[in-house]
């Protein structure tokens, strides 16, 4: 009998010592503490106490949204997590996860087969540790400690977290986790990090603050002189480099512009929209509010006619080059309209590489938009500044690229982006049938945008603002088409509009609210992490919302006040070969080709000249001045040519329609000659052309002097030319 005590004295300390665990969790246990078990998806979006352990079983999730505090109330309880555990707090309203407890504290604790991530969160007053009895008159003794945050396995993912006044903050124990932890702050822990075991090349710990510029707190001595250094609050072979040398930080910016929002210049290289200059006060306001160019401020112009999907290719790669050159693991990005699907197409992706941390759209269709089906169908737009310009220069490629007519040109070329646009839900209202069709049948097909919407679980990983514009009209935006099945050929192979071609009536064409491009329903379209609507055009919101972009992305008030440039008109002038082009304004400012040295003139405000060495050569004007302009143009070889002027005025209504004005200069050229045409901008905002005198004058000769013999004269002449 006195055997069997002693060994199982002995077992009992050999437990506590090799398998330390807490007594109060053993009494727990042994009570029946009630526990909360997660067994399916559940949101948390107010505020909860918790006062027993929660279990996330495998396969269930738990989301805690925004602004969410979560306080446990009772002593050695916490959150494990064998499923999906989503933090979802934003800069604005982070996630509060705290006690208020002195002792035996909580813990979120990760399995095998957990899927964690915590984004904008404050976690403060966790951590446990318990002394325990393991021997005879107290002679045996060790503790049992927890982590905040105990990872024994998983994937962790923690992003701008603050861990505050925690008796332990993070502890690792599992070699086979995957671990980050960036962008986050150690502040005021009794001990922040502790990994245990061999080491876990996947424990990354990397840009953060520790407290101090010089990262961890680190004390040194001497011994056996040499120095010895130990750190006072981490420990384990782990990577915490390239820490913070501030608190507070910015992550890069990178601007991704829609359709229309990128221009092909001079060698081959994409500029961000310098013809309607969309972005042009957004990129002053940061810049006023302390972001720099290529330094944290990027720009991501592309061949927007190409499909998002390869686009999504190319902003992987700009991202990539924006981490190298910044040293810092992610990016924020500001996407205008199809923008926002480009960035989505990435970040839904298998080859997404966890690099943004925000996503701010501004009036994205994230359901489509149903203007495109008039592009689409026929290859036309209704009047707005926009839509005209796109026409024009639709047309610019159309016949330089020889296609037919713009149509063929969208389908053949194609511009995948267009289809790529086009709405996935019921918006076809078939006259003949009496009914709303219902999508896809006998729709154009959209499988880029169905596809993106059925991976909306990716967006999880990044906080995602919508902002909407709304013009508080109801016929400000596209909506839907009543159309009717009609004959046309190749075109309207889904219905035709009635009355499209009409100049009065309602075109077939039923409105909504919207920003006059983007209906409300499309813009509203997915959930997101916050939701902003403000009163401005499609057009216009990178400009009305720039101050709002800025508070989204830092949680700071602008200090700008930038006056935006406002667009009301836009003079257009595209060249048809061979020649090159100069335009001189009324007040003797150039802009285009310099013929005499081969260079560019570039002093008219605001304009822009595509450069000689491209194929679509054309010079645009913005709010141009009324006068005189002179058009000098230069053979690039023999043939004619033709330069179209046009001047597109937009209308103050709510639908931010427009109209245009267009003189044709045509002529006949040489290598290297030159020749010059002008025009007039009306008051009325018509283009005309100044009439050339084609007739030769009429000369008479006088002559005067003394005439001699044969009326020679004999003395000095004056001759006199009259035309």
């Amino acid at each position: 009998m006195k055997i069997t005590r002693t060994l199982g004295v002995f077992v009992f300390i050999c437990v506590f010592v090799f398998f330390p665990i807490s007594f109060p969790t053993i009494i727990a246990q042994s009570q029946g503490v009630n526990v909360e078990e997660i067994t399916d998806y559940q949101e948390w979006n107010e505020s909860r106490i918790i006062d027993k352990d929660v279990i996330i079983r495998s396969g269930a999730t738990l989301v805690i949204g925004k602004g969410v505090e979560i306080n446990f109330v009772t002593p050695w309880i916490g959150i494990i997590v064998e499923g999906n555990f989503l933090v979802k707090g934003t800069l604005k309203e982070p996630v509060v996860i705290k006690s208020d407890l002195v002792t035996g504290s909580f813990s979120i604790t990760t399995t095998a087969s957990s899927n964690v991530m915590i984004r904008n969160a404050e976690i403060s007053n966790g951590g446990s540790a318990a002394y325990l009895v393991r021997g005879v008159m107290n002679k045996v003794s060790a503790n049992s400690y927890r982590g905040s945050l105990e990872i024994d396995g998983g994937e962790i993912d923690v992003q701008n977290t603050t861990f505050k006044n925690n008796l332990y903050a993070v502890i690792v124990n599992s070699s086979d986790a995957i671990i980050r932890v960036n962008r986050s702050r150690f502040i005021d822990n009794n001990f922040d990090v502790e990994v245990n075991g061999n080491g876990n090349s996947n424990v990354d710990f990397q840009y953060n603050w520790w407290g101090n510029i010089n990262g961890p707190e680190e004390t040194c001595f001497v011994y056996n002189n040499k120095q010895q250094c130990y750190y006072e609050k981490i420990y384990g072979a782990f990577n915490f480099s390239n820490w913070l040398i501030k608190e507070n930080f910015r992550d890069p910016v990178l601007i991704v512009p829609g359709i229309l929002g990128s221009e092909e210049g001079s060698n081959n290289k994409w500029v961000l929209d310098p013809v309607l200059h969309t972005f042009d006060n957004l990129i002053a306001d940061l810049e006023k509010n302390g972001y720099e160019q290529e330094k944290n401020l990027f720009l991501f112009p592309y061949e927007w006619r190409d499909s998002n999907v390869e686009n999504a290719k190319l902003l992987q790669q700009k991202i990539d080059e924006i981490k190298q050159l910044r040293h810092w693991p992610k990016v924020d990005i500001v996407a205008h309209s199809m923008g926002g699907l480009l960035a989505r197409e990435y970040i839904e992706s298998s080859y997404y590489g966890n690099d943004i941390d925000q996503l701010i759209t501004l009036g994205t269709p994230q359901l489509g938009a149903p203007e495109s089906y008039l592009r689409w169908e026929r290859g036309i737009g209704l009047p707005s500044l926009q839509e005209i310009l796109f026409s024009k220069q639709m047309l610019l490629w159309v016949e330089h690229d020889g296609y037919n007519d713009t149509f063929d040109y969208i389908h053949n070329r194609p511009i995948s982006s267009l289809q790529e646009l086009l709405p996935v839900y019921d918006y076809l209202f078939d006259i003949d049938q009496k009914a709303l069709r219902a999508y896809p049948n006998y729709y154009p097909r959209n499988q880029f945008l169905e596809n993106l919407n059925n991976k909306l679980d990716g967006l999880d990983k990044v906080e995602f603002t919508k902002i909407i514009g709304k013009l508080g009209n109801n016929e400000s935006s596209m909506a839907a088409f009543n159309v009717i099945n009609i004959d046309k050929g190749k075109y309207w192979i889904h219905g035709y509009p009635d009355n499209i071609e009409s100049i009065i009536g309602d075109k077939g064409i039923g409105w909504s609210d919207g920003d006059g491009t983007v209906p409300i329903d499309s813009a509203k379209g997915i959930a997101s992490d916050q939701e902003i609507e403000i009163n401005s055009s499609h057009q216009k919101l990178p400009s009305k919302a720039s101050d709002i972009i800025y508070n989204v992305l830092t949680n700071y008030d602008s200090i700008a006040n930038i006056d935006p440039l406002i667009i009301h008109s836009i003079l257009f002038v595209p060249v048809f070969s061979p020649v090159d082009i100069q335009i001189i304004a009324p007040d003797g400012s150039r802009m285009g080709k310099n013929f005499e040295t081969g260079g560019i003139y570039n002093e008219i405000p605001g304009a822009y000249y595509t450069g000689y060495d491209t194929k679509n050569e054309f010079i645009t004007i913005p709010n141009p001045v009324n006068g005189e302009y002179q058009v000098l143009t230069q053979g690039t070889a023999t043939g004619n040519y033709r330069v179209e002027v046009s001047k597109i005025t937009e209308v103050d209504v709510p639908g931010g329609e427009a109209k245009e004005s267009t003189v044709t200069l045509r002529g006949t050229t040489e290598l290297d000659v030159r020749e010059e045409k002008k025009i007039e901008l009306a008051n009325d905002d018509t283009v005309v052309a100044v009439n050339e005198d084609t007739l030769p004058p009429i000369t008479t000769l006088a002559s005067a002097g003394t005439r001699g013999t044969g009326d020679w004269y004999t003395s000095d002449v004056a001759i006199t030319l009259s035309a």
